[in-house]
């Protein structure tokens, strides 16, 4: 019997490589990391002209038409072969169609379930849902820890992205339309802009646990506290088996000897216990103080006065 493939998603830096690489390790689950995300280059695919070049798309009905066919690919549930075969410019490419042609076939015969891994992919998730029927797991992490993450990343983020999509701000967050359209015409500094992109992550998340209450949200501490019990309980409601070699990833990927921060950020090799509450030996308080006075509104529906 054919599983539903599976999404994972919620903002970045939420522990959503950490949960779907373990998840990877339960089954014959192709683990896609990222499709959404314009800097990929790993898919083995001929199709060469990538539709993602705006991050943290928001994809419809109404603007499907150019995502579909390289979702379709992506996923495993074909790419027209006549088209495949007309992009082979170098024999290289001969064995990424030979590649597909198996991915397909597996996929097609319930032999392998997509499994994909993509912060990027947020906003597309309802979209993802009706187009490819996913299970959804959605990851949720405590403010002030997603601010201290990404500044000690110094990731920094051109809110054009955003500001250009007039869908995403009408329909999905109308009350940050004029917050993201003026960081775009003016960043702010790296604590704004982590703050702000907090706010639209989980005013997504907040919508979807209306819309979508057979999602599966977990909470990043949840998870990192408790690494095992958390794992296991996922991993039952996914219809995934917690086998030995999934138990040994969960606990050798948490353990107290790893260390707490990672030069890569796409390191799953931490000391989960001390993660989820690093960000009160890390932040000044000022900061602290600056990032609850700006998301309180928003983040009291996932965390109480206890997780300040």
């Amino acid at each position: 019997m054919k599983e539903r493939p599976i999404l994972v998603t919620g903002a970045h830096r939420s522990a959503t490589t950490w949960v779907g690489k373990v998840l990877a390790q339960a089954g014959p689950l192709l683990y896609l990391p990222e499709p959404f995300s314009p800097n990929n280059t790993w898919l083995p695919t001929t199709i060469r002209e990538k539709p993602f070049k705006t991050w943290f798309l928001y994809i419809t009905q109404e603007n499907e038409a150019g995502y579909r066919e390289f979702m379709d690919a992506t996923l495993g549930y074909g790419c027209p072969l006549a088209k495949e075969l007309r992009a082979i410019k170098r024999p290289k490419d001969l064995g990424r169609v030979l590649w597909r042609r198996r991915l397909v076939h597996g996929v097609g015969s319930g032999r392998l379930t997509p499994l994909m891994r993509d912060p990027v992919a947020l906003f597309s998730a309802e979209w993802l849902t009706d187009v490819y029927d996913m299970r959804v797991v959605v990851m949720v992490r405590h403010p002030a820890a997603f601010v201290e993450s990404v500044i000690r990343q110094n990731w920094t983020f051109d809110f054009q992205n955003l500001a250009c999509q007039d869908a995403l701000l009408s329909e999905l967050l109308p009350a940050y339309r004029d917050r993201v359209e003026a960081f775009a015409q003016t960043p702010p500094n790296l604590l704004d802009t982590a703050i702000l992109q907090w706010l639209l992550a989980y005013e997504a998340v907040r919508q979807y646990q209306e819309r979508h209450p057979e999602w599966i949200y977990v909470r990043h501490e949840d998870l990192s506290r408790d690494p095992v019990t958390g794992f296991d309980a996922l991993l039952k409601s996914l219809n995934l088996p917690f086998t030995s070699k999934v138990k040994a990833l969960v606990e050798s990927s948490s353990n107290t000897a790893n260390p707490v921060d990672t030069k890569n950020p796409l390191s799953i090799m931490r000391d989960s216990r001390k993660i989820a509450k690093k960000w009160k030996n890390r932040l000044p308080e000022e900061d602290i103080s600056h990032i609850r006075k700006n998301v309180e509104g928003l983040s009291r529906h996932f965390y109480t006065d206890e997780d300040w």
